[in-house]
This record gives C-alpha cells, structure tokens and sequence, in this order.
C-alpha cells in the first residue's frame, strides 16, 4: 500500500518546484558551463582536507603528532602539503572507522524510528551529515534540526544547547588549525550519539495512555 507514503507528498511536491524553479534560474544566470565547472570545483574540494573539516572522519584521522602545526613548513611554497597528504592517507587508512561508528548510529537510529513521525525522522537524520560527509563546518549548521527533537525529548535540546556552546568555547579557545575542528567534531559526534540515543531509549519505553483511555478505564 502507497498510504503511508501519502504524508511525504508535499515535501516531495515542494522538493520538485525547488528544482523546477532554481535549476532553470541557475543556469539562466551562469550559463550551461556553470555546472560543470561546480562539479569539477566541488570534486577538487572534496578531495582537499581542509583545516576546518568537521565530521567523523577528520576525527578518525588525527594523529597529535602529525597535527597541521606540527607538519606545518612555512617555507615552503606549499606550507601545508606534507599535513594534507598525511590526512589523505590516514583518511584511506581509517574509513573503516567511521563505516563502523555510522552503522552503530544507524542501528540507534532504527530503534528510535518506531516512535517518530516523518518530520522528526527527517531531522533525526540530519545526523548523518558529520558521519557521512567531511565538509567545512560551516555546512553543520544543518545540525540545528536536532534542536527541533525537544518536542520529543528535552534532552535533545539540552544536548544541542551544550553543543553549541561547546563548540564557541574551542573555536575562541583554541588557535586556528585542525585541532579545533577536531575537537568540534568529537563534540557534535557525542552530540548526535546523545540525542539518537535518548530518541531510541524512547522508543523501547511503552508508550503514554491517551487521557481518555485512561478515564474509560477507571
């Protein structure tokens, strides 16, 4: 039966006039050319580790001993290409590690689904951006979406609180390299893992009489 699917339906419906809407304006504005010079740019992107990367891989990946300011050569035309180098390979090395960590979310996040609507799915699995992506932080922003869970569980909002001044203290706490991002990263990842969990938790517990089914059977 399709019935269960009928509720997405305006988010599908929204998704398309997006696309319909903004793919034609885009290349109205920069020409044909523009995407694929976006996905040529995008690539060479994603293949750069960058000092402010957040997520589970550069987590994964840091060594203290081969931190950026430790590899660091100020002489050299390319100050940080022994570190980027390090972190691709250490990045190849450790994959299997995020793999791992994504898939004990996954099974946290299967037991939490049973009692979450499609929107609070939906937000749950804005998680999966610092387990799947290493992207600059500031596309974790996204992560906000957690924050909406409250009206499930107070926890999360408290956990999303506490993240986001967690991550204030070490970004003005810390001088600018990887470590603070590395440091951001262990945080939404305690974050996330905290908010999924309650979520789950949750689930596993009966749920609450409806009030009138309470007084109908006293």
């Amino acid at each position: 039966s399709l019935a269960p699917l009928r509720s997405l339906a305006p988010f599908a419906l929204g998704a398309a006039l997006a696309v319909a809407v903004l793919v034609p304006l885009a290349t109205w504005r920069g020409g044909a050319g523009a995407w694929s010079g976006f996905a040529a740019n995008s690539r060479k992107l994603l293949a750069t580790p960058l000092f402010n990367h957040v997520g589970a891989l550069p987590l994964a990946a840091f060594e203290p001993a081969r931190s950026a300011r430790r590899l660091e050569q100020p002489a050299a035309a390319e100050p940080n290409a022994v570190w980027k180098q390090a972190q691709r390979a250490r990045r190849a090395e450790r994959a299997w590690l995020v793999v791992a960590v994504a898939a004990l979310w996954a099974l946290l996040y299967a037991r939490a689904l049973p009692r979450l609507g499609d929107w609070s799915a939906a937000a749950l699995a804005t998680a999966t951006v610092p387990l799947a992506t290493a992207l600059t932080g500031y596309y974790h922003a996204v992560l906000v979406a957690l924050a909406l869970l409250v009206a499930l569980h107070p926890g999360a909002g408290i956990a999303m609180a506490l993240l986001a001044a967690v991550t204030q203290v070490i970004a003005f706490g810390l001088p600018y390299a990887d470590v603070p991002f590395v440091a951001m990263s262990a945080a939404e990842l305690v974050a996330i893992f905290g908010v999924t969990g309650l979520l789950a938790r949750r689930a596993a517990q009966p749920a609450p009489a409806a009030f009138g089914a309470t007084a109908a059977g006293r």
